[in-house]
């Protein structure tokens, strides 16, 4: 019995360390559960996160989709515009080019060999109909209100008049200049403008249709340094009676501008030193091709027709960028090629210039 009663009490004895083992048990179960149930919580905001992640995705995908489609209408728009405008730009050339073909001109020079071979010109191209030469000094009023009413008789009006007419003038230092060749240059190259304006602006206020006046003044009338002091005076003279009468024409839609020319090869700039003036060019203008009268022409032509309607009053540079790098083309020290001789460059009017030496400025 006593043995009996010690594996009772060893029975007895023994269940304390089942329970513990059965709490240890039951809280690695708990912790579990609790491990599982955190862990579901986690990926469920998880999966929520990549949810949305996934539709916003989804969204700027959509957004991209719609962006690109209207990248390429636009492209498609502006392809379709570029067409357009090409077509328009061939029309509008087209119609420049026939309206070109369908000028009609009175032309006026002093020296008649030179009308002559202008006239000869026309004739060769088939446009005899289409001009009329008239031998004529600028500088006389009776002989540009000529030229005008030439231009109503002939042809039934006008509609652009372009003051072109030009000499070298007075050159050398300015005590050595004569007053009879400060005159004349200023009667050729300010007088016979003022003439062209005048009669002109006349006639087209009269007809009622507006009208474009183009006056040609020089990049010497913007600074000093770019031509002979008569010369300069009068371009710069000619550059502000365009400005102040464009404002007074305005109001009867005629347009006035002016051209200034940088260094133009032409007869009267080169004279007989041609070699002498493709240095100049080389040395002093920024584009390194010469200019030319065609480039002159083409401005001309432009301010003549419609596509300038809208310009007035301007002086429009041809110079190939020589204004912009400052015009200073002959010196203006005792080293001036200006100033070591005084006279008067008639140009082409076939009317005899002169020369003379100098002493030291």
């Amino acid at each position: 019995m006593a043995a009996m009663s010690r594996g009772r009490r060893r029975e007895f004895n023994a269940w304390p360390g089942y329970v513990d083992v059965l709490s240890t048990l039951l809280m690695v179960v708990i912790f579990v559960l609790m491990v599982f149930v955190i862990a579901q919580v986690f990926l469920s905001r998880a999966l929520t996160g990549s949810q949305d992640a996934l539709a916003e995705l989804r969204s700027e995908l959509a957004a991209l989709s719609d962006t690109l489609a209207m990248r390429v209408k636009e492209k498609e728009d502006l392809s379709a515009q570029l067409s357009e405008l090409s077509a328009t730009l061939n029309r509008v050339t087209g119609e420049r080019d026939d309206k070109t073909q369908q000028l009609t001109v009175v032309i006026g020079d002093l020296n008649q060999a030179s009308l002559a071979e202008t006239a000869a010109l026309a004739r060769a191209q088939g446009h005899a109909d289409r001009l009329a030469p008239l031998r004529a000094d600028v500088s006389a009023e009776r002989d540009v209100a000529s030229l005008v009413e030439l231009a109503a008789d002939r042809f039934g009006g006008l509609d652009c008049i372009f003051n072109n007419a030009g000499v070298g003038g007075a050159f050398g230092p300015i005590g050595e200049t004569t007053l009879e060749e400060w005159d004349f240059t200023f009667a050729v190259l300010v007088r016979g403008v003022f003439l062209g304006v005048k009669h002109a602006s006349n006639l087209m206020r009269t007809q009622g249709r507006g009208g474009s006046i183009i006056n040609t003044a020089s990049v010497a009338g913007l600074a000093g340094g770019a031509g002979p002091h008569a010369y300069s005076a009068a371009k710069a003279a000619v550059i502000n009676l365009s400005r102040a009468v464009s404002a007074e024409l305005a109001a009867h839609r005629i347009r006035v501008n002016a051209i200034a020319p940088g260094l133009i090869k032409t007869p009267l700039a080169i004279g007989r030193r041609e070699e002498a003036w493709d240095r100049l060019v080389q040395q002093k203008q920024p584009w390194p091709e010469p200019g030319g009268p065609q480039h002159i022409a083409d401005t001309a032509l432009f301010l003549a027709s419609d596509d300038s309607r809208f310009i007035t009053g301007q002086v429009i540079v041809v110079d190939g960028g020589l204004t912009a790098q400052g015009p200073d083309l002959f010196g203006h020290g005792a080293a001036s090629p200006m100033l070591k001789k005084a006279g008067l460059n008639t140009g082409s009017t076939g009317v005899p210039g002169t020369v003379r030496e100098v002493g030291q400025p």
